[in-house]
């Protein structure tokens, strides 16, 4: 899940978006699942995804947009069906598919774009000065042929690429695994057949408290050195999510935008890997993994010069910086990976 926070950073926040459950289904169920953000406990009432007043939706559909993971089990020829769809528009990067490492096993399909950011401006959803969703052309503007309905029923009579402007395109260019509207060619489809799936779930924090590791930080101080804000994205306590910090508020000194964008877990090697209900969940640092203090840079390696990642045994720092170059890889991990700005507000994103 993609959790944003719009912190002007007055006080810090401590809050927990969402967490990992388990979904037990009967063998021949069909359904949908999709992230609801912006969600007032009060009202219940969220601004994307929303399924009214409740906490459990009991069958009800999210309010678009929403990016939905949708699943049929036990279809033709006994066949599993998943996919990733866009057709209702995006508030989430979502993934799944993930079989139980079985025979049958099968390809993960995923949207891992941040396309909020990219949306065109006609389609934005905007809450609290964040782009919070992008509106499918359906959704916006309403018309027969962005709907495929009456004379633009069929294939044939809804190409997107008849369109007065071609929106589906830009979906399928950021997620090309995902349906990007009603008659999208089928390559989007996935089949499978195993015991379990998993989608994507993902707890975030702003926090002055430590997380223990594996997790993937965004650090900032303000005010710093010249009035400077610095901020950076951290592997040095390992990796559990993707992240991205820094955007400024679009003024003047508005800066770099610093990511780790990489599906590190799914290529984390296996001895760094934190595992959970069969699945690769988080990727520990070397110092977690092993705690020698060549490994953790303390007691006779707590120097830039007597801890260098290229003359450890095995440089592992050197795998998370190929995946993630803005991030510090490791604990004297060279000092272009911190960003400095100006900016009354940041705007940092997991998932």
């Amino acid at each position: 899940m993609e959790c944003q926070f719009g912190l002007e950073f007055k006080e810090i926040l401590d809050i927990l978006i969402s967490t990992m459950v388990t979904v037990n289904a009967p063998d021949n169920w069909a359904g949908r699942f999709w992230s609801r953000t912006f969600c007032d406990s009060n009202t219940k009432h969220c601004v994307t995804g929303d399924c009214g007043n409740k906490l459990q939706c009991n069958g009800a559909g999210g309010n678009p947009p929403a990016t939905l993971v949708e699943i049929t089990l036990k279809g033709d020829r006994g066949l599993d069906f998943y996919d990733i769809s866009l057709v209702d528009g995006f508030n989430n990067m979502a993934s799944g598919g993930q079989g139980d490492g079985g025979q049958y096993s099968c390809k993960r399909a995923g949207c891992g774009s941040p396309i909020n950011s990219k949306c065109p401006y006609e389609l934005r959803v905007n809450y609290n000065n964040q782009i919070v969703g992008c509106k499918s052309a359906c959704f916006a503007f309403n018309t027969d042929q962005y709907c495929c309905r009456g004379s633009h029923n069929q294939p044939q009579t809804c190409r997107s690429s008849d369109w007065p402007h071609d929106y589906p395109a830009f979906f399928k260019r950021e997620c090309p695994d995902a349906y990007s509207y009603a008659y999208d060619d089928h390559k989007s489809t996935f089949t499978c057949k195993a015991s379990k799936y998993g989608t994507a779930v993902t707890s975030c924090y702003a926090t002055e408290r430590g997380g223990n590791p594996p997790a993937t930080l965004v650090e900032i101080t303000l005010k710093g050195a010249q009035g400077l804000d610095f901020y950076d994205i951290s592997l040095v306590d390992g990796f559990n999510n993707l992240a991205s910090g820094g955007q400024g508020d679009g003024g003047q000194y508005s800066c770099k935008r610093a990511a780790c964008g990489s599906p590190i877990n799914s290529k984390c090697p296996n001895e760094l890997r934190v595992n959970h209900n069969n699945q690769v969940v988080g990727c520990r640092s070397a110092c977690l993994a092993f705690n020698t203090d060549q490994y953790c840079c303390r007691g006779s390696h707590n120097q830039p010069h007597t801890c260098r990642s290229s003359d450890w045994l095995h440089n592992y720092p050197a795998f998370f910086k190929r995946e993630c170059p803005d991030a510090y890889s490791y604990a004297y991990d060279d000092r272009r990976s911190t960003f400095t700005c100006r900016a009354s507000k940041y705007l940092i994103t997991f998932g």
